[in-house]
């Protein structure tokens, strides 16, 4: 581990994300749903259940797998069911992911969260050439225009490989 981020390990292996994901259901296991309204509910997935993950999701691409069980978590904490509980849902979470000023409640989406931390690299190796891990990226991977072309070598780091595939979105 360095500065919390695995070193050597498959980012894309559910494994790797298993200790995010309990740290999210402990951080939930303390509150009482019961005895929060609904408000207090969204603020907290907003709050607690969006920041856990944020370091993580801004250097991998979060697998569909994790982001499922994030998803369900939230959901049911939303609902008001406990983890091995499910309760009915009232709107599709496509919905309830939907700013609150186009009728939804303002929780961010897991996977666009995401995609969007990762597309956070692309914007700062355009707008940061002089920095030296702007070099860097430059010598080893060829920077932006192998951003732009697409391309990965067969050496690249799956961070590199994930970094494209979100552009290439």
């Amino acid at each position: 581990m360095y500065l919390g981020i695995p070193i050597g390990a498959n980012p894309r292996r559910s494994e790797v994300w298993d200790p995010i994901v309990r740290k999210c259901e402990r951080k939930l296991a303390r509150w009482k749903q019961k005895h929060i309204s609904f408000g207090g509910r969204v603020t907290l997935i907003n709050a607690v259940l969006t920041s856990i993950p944020i370091y993580f999701l801004s250097f991998f691409r979060l697998p569909s797998k994790v982001a499922e069980k994030l998803v369900t978590i939230q959901q049911r904490f939303l609902w008001g069911g406990r983890l091995e509980q499910r309760k009915i849902t009232w709107v599709k979470w496509k919905t309830v992911c939907l700013p609150k000023d186009k009728g939804g409640l303002g929780i961010k989406d897991i996977k666009t969260f995401n995609t969007t931390l990762l597309g956070k690299w692309r914007w700062d190796l355009f707008q940061q050439p002089d920095e030296p891990w702007t070099k860097l990226l430059e010598s080893k991977y060829g920077g932006w225009r192998s951003l732009e072309e697409g391309k990965t070598g067969g050496h690249d780091s799956l961070w590199w490989k994930d970094i494209i595939k979100i552009h290439n979105l």
